[in-house]
């Protein structure tokens, strides 16, 4: 039976790889406004907005290089952005996913110029007064664009009409755990974790503890390590000989900094990857 894969590469300055884990950073993020506001976010922001009374029609732009997973076969990709505002009076922006059908850079785009795109939603997502991760499915847009069905120029983040500020973190963040980013799963089966049935990491988002579980399918070596989104290990949470059954490892992180991390389970020369955020 196939398993999920899951592939980080991080593409902040160049492409760190942690074994079978690999998330793509955007390589072009940015927003634009066609309205006369004179309200636009810094580079280390990303806005959306449709509030015809104070001329906020923001858009967010983000694209990512998938060049490097063009032989993969998608599961799943799911885009991860940070919400740190939202409009005060707490009134929720819904939002949709739009493929570009224009090639742009943010170098290059007028920031006054909204650009354009395919009229086919290819995820959605509503924001609300709740500050943290939103996910939004892009599964759909991000196999076309493996499959070249339609050319990779990235995706627009569209407001509803009459809906305010949305705010969230860019590539160019400080927090860099805090950065926008597409989490890519992928169908495989020569580097599944044949031994590994089933991992899950509870309680997830974490505080001070979290456990890690695994049912071993037969007895043998195992290693579990935690990573923070740069790719540096910071925990080594097990290096040992592991009977067939269920382990759980309970694993302390009242000493470790709010964010993103991952958890690599390996065994057999292969591995699998969960992520867990720790608040």
């Amino acid at each position: 039976m196939k398993k999920t894969l899951t592939l980080i590469s991080m593409l902040i300055i160049s492409t760190l790889t942690i074994n079978a884990q690999s998330i793509a950073y955007p390589c072009d993020d940015m927003t634009t406004n066609a309205g006369n506001s004179s309200m636009f976010p810094s580079n280390t922001q990303l806005w959306i907005a449709n509030w015809s009374p104070m001329q906020n029609y923001h858009q967010t732009l983000i694209k990512f290089d998938l060049s490097s997973f063009t032989n993969e076969s998608l599961e799943s990709a799911t885009l991860n952005l940070y919400q740190f505002f939202h409009a005060p009076d707490g009134s929720p922006t819904p939002c949709s996913v739009y493929a570009i059908n224009e090639e742009w850079d943010e170098g290059s785009w007028p920031t006054n110029t909204n650009i354009s795109h395919y009229e086919e939603v290819y995820g959605s997502t509503t924001f609300t007064s709740e500050i943290g991760w939103y996910q939004i499915d892009i599964s759909q847009l991000v196999d076309k664009w493996m499959e070249n069905d339609i050319t990779n120029n990235g995706l627009v983040i569209i407001a509803e009409n009459g809906t305010k500020f949305a705010k969230m973190y860019s590539k160019e963040a400080d927090d860099q755990t805090k950065r926008p980013y597409l989490e890519l799963n992928f169908n495989t089966a020569t580097n599944e974790v044949a031994s590994a049935k089933n991992v899950s990491i509870y309680p997830n988002p974490a505080t001070n503890y979290f456990n890690v579980s695994i049912q071993l399918e037969k007895s043998q070596m195992v290693s579990i390590d935690l990573f923070d989104v740069l790719g540096n290990k910071v925990k080594a949470i097990a290096n040992e000989y592991m009977t067939a059954g269920e382990i759980a490892k309970k694993v302390d992180c009242n000493d470790m900094p709010k964010g993103l991390y991952f958890v690599r389970i390996s065994a057999d020369a292969k591995h699998i990857a969960k992520k867990v955020i720790i608040k």
